[in-house]
């Protein structure tokens, strides 16, 4: 049974996170919780997992430790207005969706797309991510 309404995981790239807050007023703090993802990937080399919005792009990943669990990207994710909304404090305090519909809105639509929802692409009996795992992602 899953509770998740399109994908299993909903992943955001920090660098994503830092780009969209340069772009916002100094006093918005922002951080990858606004976003409410389950996993988070930051810079590993210098390659092409390091620009922002670079995981728009991506297909697959695969999480490499003693399981290397492969996932599939089903989509992008198509954000509301729950991430003006701070997860600490419960106020309504950003403009950050704002942003979002003026930087990140698809061609011809009123959805503005932030992060990757992921499924498993494989059925794993027993499984475990870790912070510091390394990817690797295909486009």
């Amino acid at each position: 049974m899953t509770l998740a309404n399109e994908g299993a995981f909903l992943l955001v790239h920090e660098e994503s996170v830092r780009h969209i807050r340069s772009e916002l007023n100094q006093n918005e703090q922002i951080t990858h919780e606004r976003f409410r993802p389950n996993l988070v990937v930051d810079k590993q080399d210098r390659n092409q997992l390091n620009s922002a919005y670079s995981e728009d792009l991506w297909k697959r990943l695969i999480i490499f430790n003693q399981y290397n669990i492969e996932l599939k990207t089903i989509g992008l994710c198509q954000r509301c207005t729950i991430v003006n909304i701070d997860p600490l404090t419960g106020k309504n305090q950003s403009h950050l969706f704002t942003r979002l519909q003026t930087q990140r809105r698809e061609k011809n639509s009123l959805r503005a797309n932030f992060g990757i929802l992921l499924n498993l692409s494989n059925v794993y009996n027993e499984s475990c991510i870790h912070v510091g795992d390394r990817i690797q992602a295909f486009k």
